[in-house]
């Protein structure tokens, strides 16, 4: 009888760990006892007849000889469609990959009171500038001085409208919460 870890059986099977502990959790695969370790034969065909079953209550399709499997077309079409629920699970892994990723993006919200922080913040030191200017040069005429305020009104006049986002930054976010739809949750809601 051949034993292993959890992980060796997770392997074994190409699954996650977490997925086996699943399995076990539901009876499909059997627990070790004691120090026995993970029975890899005893779970693999375990595994295979879920699968089996599965199949049956979902009616997946076998597919077609391919390369991904090297030899499918002598295959028995049981084993075919072992195969093609093997490859549903693991995609299925991929997306449940794929959407934790997008958990970690930063929804568009986010992003433009992040920027109207900075905007808010440029103002603020585009305003300090005249009063640091009249310490740090205090022999300056009262023409630099006008001089200078006309020129950081300008810069603030040009701020005013900046607590909207850019166009091509409001594009952009457009675009991303676009591709964040197409992977959308069970609620039809955008992950992350």
């Amino acid at each position: 009888m051949t034993t292993a870890t959890q992980e060796d059986l997770a392997s074994h099977l190409d699954l996650s760990a977490r997925r086996v502990r699943e399995l076990t959790n539901l009876g499909i695969l059997k627990r070790p006892k004691g120090k026995e370790g993970w029975d890899l034969d005893h779970n693999r065909v375990a595994y295979i007849s879920y699968l089996r079953e599965l199949s049956k209550k979902t009616g997946a399709e076998i597919p077609p000889d391919s390369e991904d499997f090297p030899g499918s077309g002598s295959a028995s079409p049981e084993v075919n469609h072992e195969r093609a629920l093997l490859v549903r699970e693991q995609r299925r892994g991929k997306q449940i990959q794929n959407e934790q990723l997008l958990k970690q993006l930063l929804p568009t919200e986010v992003v433009i009171a992040i920027y109207g922080d900075l905007v808010a913040s440029a103002r603020g030191k585009i305003l300090a500038v005249e009063g640091q200017l009249l310490v740090a040069l205090p022999d300056l005429s009262k023409s630099d001085v006008a001089k200078v305020r006309q020129l950081l009104h300008k810069a603030l006049a040009d701020l005013k409208d900046a607590d909207t986002p850019p166009p091509r930054l409001i594009a952009y976010l457009e675009e991303f919460a676009g591709d964040l739809g197409a992977t959308a949750g069970p609620d039809d809601s955008p992950m992350g």
